[in-house]
């Protein structure tokens, strides 16, 4: 009887923040969930002989980490990837927000547009309303004042009036990392879809090295994290660090 088990792995990825009492969340789409055991290992060289050789060595596991690729760039990936504070904005008429106009520049609103409704652009006291593609054109978050414009010198004070959408802001690098439950609910594709069952039971995020704003390919949230001792988990037989559950 063959022993040979091939593996490729699919599945869900979930989340819990350690002491919430939420409870386990997907994070989405991910292309990839990796485990690497870091070994510090000391040898003791042959020194009697020549050709060297080893007499005795020691190994012990100095480290246990992980990486993940996320594929949805949703809040709560976004929030553990850049560390951020995460807050909602709901949308509503923004009415006289007070802007500079410099010709050729853009002006970022404080809100993001509802490019679907009306924006106006006025000099303070709205005694002025000035014309869009003759002095100013609509972009995705503001307007840009047009290089030659019609009326609008530079360094004008304007007020802008619009409406905001609903959004989500995320403030980069302002929280400290929590520490979270991982669960992999898996398949094994390679062998008839059979079960597989992964905890993480301590994991602290790292800041993403990298982040995808613009490209010709499907953006990745590339993430990697420490697996911890959690040092609740009593018993001999038990592991510290994570378990797996695999279906025969």
């Amino acid at each position: 009887m063959s022993n040979t088990r091939s593996y490729m792995g699919k599945g869900s990825i979930y989340l819990r923040e350690r002491g919430a009492t939420t409870g386990l969340l997907p994070i989405g789409n991910a292309s990839a969930l990796t485990l690497t055991l870091n070994e510090d290992k000391k040898e003791q060289k042959d020194y009697e002989e020549a050709g060297g050789a080893v007499t005795s060595s020691v190994s012990r596991i100095s480290s246990v980490t992980g990486a993940l690729t996320a594929l949805d760039f949703n809040k709560g990936n976004l929030e553990k990837a850049l560390r951020g504070l995460v807050t909602a904005h709901t949308g509503a008429a923004q009415s006289n927000e007070a802007q500079t106009a410099n010709l050729g520049a853009f002006v970022k609103f404080d809100n993001l547009p509802d490019l679907t409704q009306t924006i106006t652009v006025t000099n303070v006291g709205a005694t002025v309303t000035y014309t869009v593609d003759l002095d100013y054109e609509i972009k995705n978050g503001g307007i840009r004042i047009l290089d030659t414009p019609t009326v609008i010198t530079d360094g004008l004070a304007i007020e802008v009036n619009y409406t905001s959408v609903t959004s989500t802001i995320i403030e980069g690098l302002t929280v400290s990392g929590k520490q979270y439950e991982l669960v992999f609910d898996g398949l094994n594709e390679a062998d008839s879809g059979k079960s597989s069952l992964v905890t993480l039971h301590k994991t602290n995020f790292n800041p993403a090295a990298a982040l995808d704003l613009i490209g010709d390919e499907f953006g990745e949230l590339a993430m990697t994290f420490d697996v911890l001792k959690d040092t609740a988990i009593v018993g001999a037989t038990l592991s510290k660090f994570f378990n797996m559950v695999l279906q025969d």
